[in-house]
């Protein structure tokens, strides 16, 4: 999760795995995954994870699209670095 390392970039995270959510939310996990989400919340109050009941809504039929399409043919993610991270060449 690159963008939690970016102090002050709100983020909302939705997820329709309301047990996925509870995980993260009871501190009693030993997965490392939910640990690490854990402490990215931690760290960063800005982030926020929240539960979406599944197969509701235009916008989530699409996100479950997108994700069968994905497991199809793969993902290009291209993600553009934030202007502090580029360093000029002399």
């Amino acid at each position: 999760m690159w963008f939690y390392r970016e102090k002050g970039i709100s983020t909302s995270i939705w997820s329709d795995s309301e047990s996925a959510v509870r995980a993260v939310s009871s501190f009693k996990s030993s997965n490392s995954l939910v640990q690490e989400t854990q402490q990215a919340l931690l760290q960063n109050p800005s982030m926020q994870l929240n539960w979406i009941k599944a197969h509701v809504g235009f916008l989530n039929v699409a996100a479950d699209n997108l994700a069968k399409q994905a497991t199809k043919e793969g993902t290009h993610l291209h993600l553009q670095a934030p202007k502090c991270h580029l360093k000029k060449n002399d």
